[in-house]
């Protein structure tokens, strides 16, 4: 077993490893003699670790030293700064956690999820190192084929064409802090481009307006109304990666629907979906006025309702090689039926040719960020919601009346869902505990 672990310790010198993943010697990266760095393999001796147990054909570019004690003490930390403890030895700066860090607490690697579920941490230990194999030879010089593998092109399909060999620094930050499968790294990194949500304030007719003109909702004989704004929300040929209900206007009586989209379009998608390429017309998609099955009351069975039916593409199925069909826009509409009046949602679906849909799922949670910001203090999240989906007033919003009957969080997909390519392909109202809320189901593409 020691020959065994100091002949491993050897031919592990100079393969590197992966700082998102444990950096134990039983997960270093690479076959056996595999290096990255060039070491003299010409020139050997023997080295003798204990008494009876020797290594042979070491490099004389790797020496072996007798191992020390030591301690480690870091006192009481939070999250970010026991991380940042960590990141010290490897010479990388930033807060966001290692591999050997998750591993030394047991964490899922979701950052943002482990870091709202901590309150603090500290290390309080001794370590016993009995040998030290150190590579000598400076400066390290990268392998003919390392350097080869390195394309002149820092896009990100070139980046993925070689993921085990080296990491390139435009794209180390985000592997670092999401890490993002292997498998999967040219589409995680074709869709980090800015997001933005529609529609802009100044594209929402009416917004200033004290009374809005449009229809209603009441919930209580003697409460006020919910006007519903009827807009139709459109972002073209953009990707559409979350939505959100929002509450407008100067008395904050006004329901809207907002999409999240990226601002440009992921190189990956432009052979299906740039604007040269014929797609048909949109649709438009909703549910049926008739159907009242679905139809669901907010608090009293005598007053407004919410039609909770799933609103998907019905020429849309998994595998489907003739294309598919993702949300591109949104709407929200009332069915009149008096005080039993129905809010509805209508959604925008476009065709992208040439793809299949590889894997869908619904998704009921809102963003891990926003999530983590509710935990801490949900009274501030509201506000803050609210403030966001009034975008147009200068003055901080406040928590309206209806702010306790729509719920406002923000039900996203970005990098830190894995794989981190995610878009928006259906979607449905519900009522929870006497709130509207909102329901996202979201789709992976084969390209």
């Amino acid at each position: 077993m020691s020959f065994n672990t100091a002949l491993s310790s050897v031919q592990a010198l100079g393969r590197g490893f992966d700082a998102t993943s444990d950096i134990r010697l039983l997960y270093c990266k690479g076959l056996p003699g595999s290096r990255l760095v060039e070491v003299d393999e010409e020139h050997t001796r023997d080295v003798e670790v204990f008494e009876g147990i020797s290594v042979p054909f070491v490099s004389k570019d790797i020496k072996c030293l007798q191992g020390e004690s030591s301690r480690s003490h870091t006192g009481v930390l939070n999250f970010h700064q026991m991380a940042e403890h960590f990141n010290q030895p490897f010479s990388l700066s930033g807060k966001i956690p290692l591999g050997n860090f998750n591993a030394m607490f047991n964490f899922s690697g979701s950052w943002q999820a482990d870091r709202a579920s901590t309150k603090s941490l500290a290390v309080d230990g001794v370590s016993i190192a009995l040998y030290t194999f150190r590579l000598t030879k400076f400066p390290l010089i990268l392998c003919e084929d390392v350097k080869r593998a390195v394309p002149l092109n820092m896009g990100a399909y070139s980046f993925s064409k070689f993921p085990e060999k080296i990491i390139l620094p435009r794209a180390i930050g985000l592997y670092l802090e999401y890490k993002p499968p292997i498998e999967e790294l040219r589409y995680f990194l074709e869709f980090q481009v800015p997001r933005a949500w529609a529609p802009l304030p100044s594209q929402v007719p009416g917004q200033q307006r004290k009374e809005p003109i449009c229809p209603s909702l009441q919930f209580s004989l003697m409460g006020p109304k919910l006007y519903i704004c009827t807009f139709q929300v459109s972002v073209g040929r953009r990707l559409v990666t979350g939505l959100r209900l929002g509450l407008e206007g100067k008395k904050c009586n006004r329901l809207v629907i907002q999409l999240q989209h990226l601002t440009s379009l992921p190189k990956i998608l432009r052979p299906y979906w740039d604007a040269h390429i014929p797609i048909g017309p949109p649709k438009w998609q909703g549910p049926e006025e008739q159907d009242s099955r679905w139809f669901e009351p907010v608090k009293w069975k005598n007053f407004s309702h919410v039609s909770t039916a799933p609103v998907e593409n019905s020429e849309t199925w998994i595998g489907d090689l003739s294309g598919v069909y993702i949300v591109t826009g949104a709407q929200l509409g009332v069915w009149d039926f008096g005080q039993k009046s129905v809010l509805h949602l209508r959604l925008l679906y476009s065709k992208v040719p040439g793809c299949t849909i590889r894997r869908s799922v619904w998704d009921h949670t809102p963003s891990p960020i926003m999530s983590c910001a509710s935990s801490s203090n949900q009274g501030s999240m509201k506000s803050d919601s609210l403030a966001s989906a009034n975008s147009g007033s200068e003055s901080t919003v406040q928590i309206g009346k209806f702010a306790k009957i729509v719920d406002l969080m923000e039900i996203t997909r970005g990098p830190h869902d894995m794989p981190g390519h995610w878009m928006v392909s259906g979607a449905k109202l519900g009522v929870q505990r006497g709130k509207i809320v909102l329901r996202v189901k979201y789709s992976l593409l084969n390209y």
